[in-house]
């Protein structure tokens, strides 16, 4: 991995992002070599971490320390011997893990220099207010001659002082030298990830020991669980076997403007690249209001609209059907009716 060449990286994706991250990668790193896996996307660049950091479809930034085959352990394997196995496979000899080390402290003053850049520019229009307000209140002071010629001498002193630190700068001047091998008081940890048929051999946390052991052998590092300097992060599979050192302890996805969750925002990026959204550029997206749509002027008076047409056999099967009529009666002689008791009562009188 020389400078020419440029480094190699690895960035985790979501499912199905794998694409839009390849795609994002070429466009905006010039990458080279890209290779796409299963959640992962592997890509070869010279740009700087300033660049790399604006990846937005990608979960986290890893430096690819080693690429291997995948891993095929005999069946019944014991957890022991595989881990055995796993660990001769995967640090080697130990001397592209020095290489590896070595950029990444490279990487990380890049990052460093970038955040302090960042720093002391934001902090500039507060340094420059405080230097204004401590000047007006200096001049409104009683002894406004002495505390001049106060500031005076003060400033000449100062002057004088920053020219010897001048001179002593240049001539103390020159570039650090080149550190070809990593210091032996690293500290690190190891994170396994299996998944596939190497789940059922041994768990990450044996194929966690194992490593960290043998690192330990190779290199003369220290194993620290809580805040160590670098990370080791291991992913085997039944397709691919990758090594790397994330280059960011927070991930590329979180993004500090986002104050509440919701969509993610690797998910929302990919949308948005779907849908040939650019930045800075205005999209209009329907919200739902919360006051009442207007209504027409015949329904706020009240009154009721007339009902649609309907055809006729629905008017039919609609309209209220008669109640059942009682049978006419048969023609022929109708029987007297019954007469009243006072008119019966009455006749007998007359008789």
């Amino acid at each position: 991995m020389t400078e020419v060449s440029g480094r190699t990286y690895f960035c985790t994706a979501g499912g199905g992002l794998e694409k839009i991250l390849a795609e994002e990668v070429k466009s905006k790193l010039g990458a080279e070599d890209v290779c796409q896996v299963s959640g992962k996307v592997l890509f070869r660049t010279s740009a700087g971490m300033d660049a790399l950091r604006q990846l937005k479809s990608a979960e986290r930034l890893f430096l690819l320390v080693r690429r291997e085959a995948p891993v095929a352990l005999p069946a019944h394997t014991c957890p022991a011997k595989a881990a055995s196995l796993l660990q001769s496979k995967l640090l080697g000899d130990g001397s592209q893990w020095g290489d590896t080390v070595v950029t990444w402290r490279r990487l990380q003053g890049e990052t460093e220099s970038c955040g302090s850049s960042v720093q002391r520019a934001a902090a500039a229009p507060r340094q420059q207010r405080k230097t204004d307000s401590s000047g007006d209140e200096g001049s409104q002071g009683n002894d406004g001659v002495n505390g001049e010629q106060r500031y005076g001498k003060k400033r000449k002193k100062d002057g004088g002082e920053a020219d010897g630190d001048g001179e002593g700068m240049e001539q103390v001047a020159s570039p650090p030298p080149e550190v070809t091998s990593p210091p032996p008081g690293v500290t690190f940890r190891v994170n396994c990830k299996l998944s596939g048929p190497l789940s059922r051999c041994l768990t990450s946390q044996d194929l966690s020991r194992a490593i960290g052991s043998g690192l330990c052998r190779l290199l003369g590092w220290k194993v620290e669980l809580r805040t160590p300097q670098l990370e080791v992060n291991v992913y085997l599979s039944g397709d691919h076997s990758i090594v790397g050192i994330p280059l960011t302890r927070l991930p590329l996805a979180s993004r500090t403007y986002m104050r509440s969750t919701g969509l993610r925002s690797t998910v929302a990026w990919a949308l948005g690249s779907l849908a040939s959204i650019q930045l800075k550029k205005l999209q209009a997206v329907p919200v739902p209001s919360t006051h009442p749509p207007p209504q027409e002027p015949e329904l706020q008076a009240g009154t009721q609209p007339p009902p649609p047409p309907q055809e006729p056999e629905l008017q039919a099967a609609l309209q209220p059907t008669p109640p059942p009529q009682e049978p006419e009666l048969q023609a022929g002689p109708q029987p007297p009716l019954p007469l009243p008791l006072s008119s019966l009562q009455l006749q007998s009188t007359h008789r």
